[in-house]
């Protein structure tokens, strides 16, 4: 794994888990990771792109973190798809497409590379 996808890795991480801390729920938030929920659980043919808006300061990346947690505890013994979240805040280069695309990419290789869901062919 690139470096730069390690430290990014690491600033997601740290920022998820401190959105996660100051996370107060309320019913309108239950209602929205209900939704989220269900999105991820009926993936359409060739994959599903969520992007949640909201003003500066409303609370995605906390309601995210919070679903995020949950969703993944559920997955667990389970051949479902998993959820790649980046939080553009989270570090100076969180904004910087290449090295989301990098991190995905890793991620997808290190997850199905070598286990017949995917077919990764290096020329």
């Amino acid at each position: 794994m690139p470096f730069a996808v390690q430290l990014e890795e690491a600033a997601q991480k740290n920022f998820s888990e401190q959105k996660q801390r100051i996370f107060v729920p309320s019913s309108e938030h239950t209602d929205t990771q209900t939704r989220l929920t269900e999105f991820c659980r009926k993936p359409e043919d060739g994959g599903q792109i969520l992007l949640l808006t909201g003003a500066h300061g409303s609370g995605k990346s906390a309601l995210l973190a919070d679903w995020l947690t949950g969703y993944r505890k559920g997955l667990k013994g389970h051949d479902m798809q998993d959820v790649h979240s980046h939080h553009v805040g989270a570090s100076m280069l969180g904004s910087d497409i290449t090295n989301f695309m990098m991190a995905v990419v890793d991620k997808m290789r290190s997850a199905y590379v070598g286990n017949g869901k995917i077919l990764l062919c290096q020329f």
